[in-house]
């Protein structure tokens, strides 16, 4: 099937059920605003306000006086932050991919059946396990390509704090930049190796988790391509979302698409195992 059919398959498997994708968007969208409004009203109650407003001046200015007390609070804060939205929102954020793979597989379900990743300790933690792995992953593919360009930059540092002639300053600025935005791409792209991660485990939520990650690599190789590609074309729509209203139109025909990627990938690979197992079975006949 060609980028355009799965395109316009998932706008006709939203036709009449488009509504409970916007709530699920909307419940994920109120849980991320509570949680950052939580933050914020702790820190005016307090008085030492969030560690954003405390580190604004070096933004800003390039310099900034901050008291120990404060910044330590702030960061404490911070994190609390970052933990209980990661604890309240990841199960949620796997429920959402569940539905949508759900309804790829030709399946309609209410809007209650993304919350189901809620309603047991073991459920819930394996959701928490898998989206940490994940994003470790994918942060150190980050890592490990954008090192050049920190490398870069640390030489771009040492000209300007040697006085080295302008012109080669902002050469090597231009190549810093250069270097950030071609390992960033590179990263995206080798990150797709774990693109159907949280779609093999929708697809059994009982699969190892082990298994989750390899089986992802196993099925990405090749396809990757492809992807990038999806991902080039919904541009526009990513440029769109920048106006927040088009994000009730564009998530749930994005994540719609993605989840008909990741159905037809998944099950093309159960095919070519059934398939191998089915030739090997024939000379032992």
């Amino acid at each position: 099937m060609e980028r355009k059919a799965f395109k316009r398959k998932a706008k006709e498997l939203l036709q009449g059920i488009w509504g409970r994708a916007v709530a699920l968007f909307l419940c994920l969208l109120f849980l991320t605003v509570f949680f950052s409004a939580l933050e914020k009203v702790v820190g005016s109650l307090t008085g030492y306000g969030t560690l954003e407003t405390l580190l604004a001046p070096l933004f800003l200015t390039g310099s900034v006086t901050v008291p120990k007390t404060d910044l330590i609070f702030t960061s404490v804060l911070f994190g609390a932050y970052i933990l209980l939205s990661f604890l309240f929102i990841t199960p949620l954020r796997q429920g959402t991919v569940c539905w949508y793979y759900g309804r790829a597989s030709g399946e309609v379900w209410a809007v209650s059946a993304a919350f189901h990743w809620y309603t047991g300790i073991r459920r819930w933690c394996k959701a928490l396990l898998v989206y940490l792995l994940l994003g470790l992953r994918n942060l150190s593919w980050f890592v490990l390509l954008l090192l050049p360009a920190l490398g870069m930059y640390f030489v771009y540092g040492y000209t300007v704090m040697y006085l080295a002639a302008p012109w080669l300053s902002f050469l090597l600025l231009f190549v810093t930049f250069g270097l950030a935005l071609v390992g960033m791409v590179f990263a995206r792209v080798v990150c797709y190796r774990y693109f159907l991660a949280l779609y093999i485990l929708a697809d059994d939520p009982a699969v190892h988790i082990r298994t989750i990650f390899r089986s992802s690599v196993r099925i990405m190789v090749g396809k990757k391509g492809l992807l990038f590609s999806l991902e080039l074309s919904f541009l526009p729509y990513y440029l769109l979302n920048l106006l927040v209203i088009p994000l009730f139109g564009t998530v749930p025909y994005i994540s719609m698409t993605k989840a008909l990627y990741a159905k037809q990938f998944i099950e093309d690979y159960k095919l070519s195992v059934i398939a191998e197992q089915s030739a090997q079975a024939e000379p032992m006949k």
